[in-house]
């Protein structure tokens, strides 16, 4: 178990570094011969972008969606989606000024693991801010003002975005080119729709650490 620190940065350091740790010689600064394959698990807290996902709901990222960029920094031929991309772009309306969008499935294994009744599916988006990449402002104004509306009214293949969070585009993506599995499950503590917010969701935090924990071991 490891904190990242929040943002698609932080994971950019710990997935490389964790990476290197299994699969490259240090001594002699280059890869090694057999390849390992790391299983990675986010657990964290999100924000709802649908009106029915309850507080306190665990959400299973099926797709990270990243607005972040941090992808393209990367040859990354072939691991994205790139008819979600597309409607993604036509559908938002997306300014040319921004990051292109990219989205990476999770790992199809650790996906069915924690797809359960009780967790709701979907797409997360992963933004490279709180506030106006997410549409929050204090005295900054965030250049698309019904950016949640349109994020809640989109579609792909029977997918809604179901989530806000800072993390999982760089964990799918970074997993996906470096030959590891990844997966997020993240308690929606806030409905940025309905304006609901949980008091206290630690006690939901927790148990959701506890569940996935379990079903890790085989005893879920």
């Amino acid at each position: 178990m490891i904190s990242t620190g929040i943002g698609t940065d932080n994971i950019d350091i710990v997935l490389n570094e964790l990476d290197a740790l299994v699969n490259v010689d240090l001594t002699k600064r280059r890869p090694l011969e057999t390849h390992r394959s790391l299983r990675f698990l986010r657990l964290g807290t999100s924000g709802a972008l649908q009106e029915d996902l309850e507080t306190g709901t665990p959400v299973l990222t099926k797709v990270a969606g990243g607005l972040d960029g941090l992808l393209h920094f990367y040859r990354s031929g072939g691991i994205g989606i790139p008819d979600l991309t597309r409607d993604f772009v036509h559908d938002m309306g997306w300014d040319g000024r921004l990051a292109e969008p990219y989205f990476v499935p999770a790992s199809p294994t650790l996906s069915r693991l924690f797809d359960d009744p009780g967790v709701r599916s979907g797409i997360t988006l992963s933004t490279p801010g709180f506030y106006a990449p997410q549409v929050r402002s204090i005295r900054l104004p965030s250049r698309d003002a019904v950016l949640l509306e349109k994020l809640a009214a989109f579609r792909y293949q029977g997918m809604k975005i179901m989530n806000f969070e800072m993390e999982s585009s760089a964990l799918y993506a970074l997993s996906a080119l470096l030959g590891h599995e990844a997966v997020t499950l993240c308690v929606a503590i806030g409905n940025r729709l309905s304006t609901r917010f949980m008091k206290d969701y630690k006690v939901a935090v927790d148990e959701l650490i506890d569940t996935a924990l379990h079903k890790l071991a085989g005893n879920g």
